[in-house]
């Protein structure tokens, strides 16, 4: 699979490029506002998103797709069309990785991890975790999630698909900090 071109995140004057997709639950609750696609495989959901974290608010900055032009593959802005002058994200609630690790590169055991907390829109506060508190706190997180209604129709989703609700749950808890 082709590696994700990231959203970006402004934090502190320093600039993350992030995995985590934080318009993804904005386009859920609003699809009609998505009215573009992409066939670039570095850029699967259609857009580059553009955040910052001011006056303890999570905002929106820009949000850019392809041009159309499948040569240069430049970014055009349709911030304007999809926001229209709105810019907090008071419809996110969750964390937001900033640690940029790359599993590919770095041994587990050596990495600091470091997650942004936020909720509906106000930044929480800032965690960082050695590997083993971070599992622990992917643990909890998952001890926690298993209670909502919200894991009991993924995990039956999951199930169906892969067949077995053991990897279903290996899988939510493999990527815990998307659905919480």
């Amino acid at each position: 699979m082709t590696k994700q071109i990231g959203d970006i995140l402004i934090f502190e004057g320093e600039t993350y490029h992030i995995k985590d997709y934080i318009l993804e639950s904005f386009f859920k609750g609003n699809p009609k506002l998505k009215k573009f696609h992409s066939s670039n495989t570095a850029l699967t959901r259609g857009y580059v998103g553009n955040f910052s974290v001011e006056n303890e608010k999570l905002k929106v900055t820009d949000i850019r797709i392809f041009d159309g032009n499948t040569v240069n593959l430049k970014l055009k802005s349709i911030f304007k069309n999809v926001f229209k002058g709105k810019t907090d994200c008071d419809w996110f609630s969750g964390f937001i990785r900033i640690d940029n690790y790359n599993e590919y590169q770095s041994k587990k055991e050596d990495q600091k991890y470091t997650l942004l907390e936020f909720h509906k829109g106000n930044y929480i506060g800032k965690r960082s975790f050695n590997y083993l508190d971070f599992q622990s706190f992917k643990a909890l997180q998952f001890k926690q999630f298993k209670t909502t209604e919200e894991y009991k129709k993924l995990k039956e989703n999951i199930t169906k698909t892969l067949g077995s609700e053991y990897q279903a749950d290996t899988l939510i808890l493999k990527n815990i900090l998307k659905f919480i």
